[in-house]
């Protein structure tokens, strides 16, 4: 059987994504237990293998890039437009948000 490229294989494993992205195996495995938008899913005798769509990584890394999550200083701003509001203004005389 000929050997398939790794960026070419369909899923990959945290360790083959880490390789994949620069990401570290234990960003990965948090993402993979705490966000189900993840692409990831166990496989195997008692789940023991987690794989992950390299298509679907990269559409989640897309996702998370444009939308500078992680991001503190963007924090408020992400949360702006994941709801579709307009963005608070600042009062003038206050400097508060109103």
């Amino acid at each position: 059987m000929a050997e398939v490229k790794l960026s070419d294989r369909l899923t990959v494993s945290i360790e083959e994504a880490a390789a994949l992205t620069g990401i570290g195996t234990v960003t990965l495995r948090d993402w993979a237990r705490n966000d189900i938008s993840f692409p990831a899913c166990r496989v195997g005798s008692a789940n023991s293998k987690m794989i992950i769509s390299v298509k679907l990584l990269r559409e989640y890394l897309d996702r998370k890039t444009a939308t500078r999550q992680g991001c503190p200083q963007f924090a408020h701003r992400i949360a702006v437009i994941a709801a579709n509001e307009k963005p608070p203004t600042v009062g003038a005389a206050r400097g508060k948000r109103v």
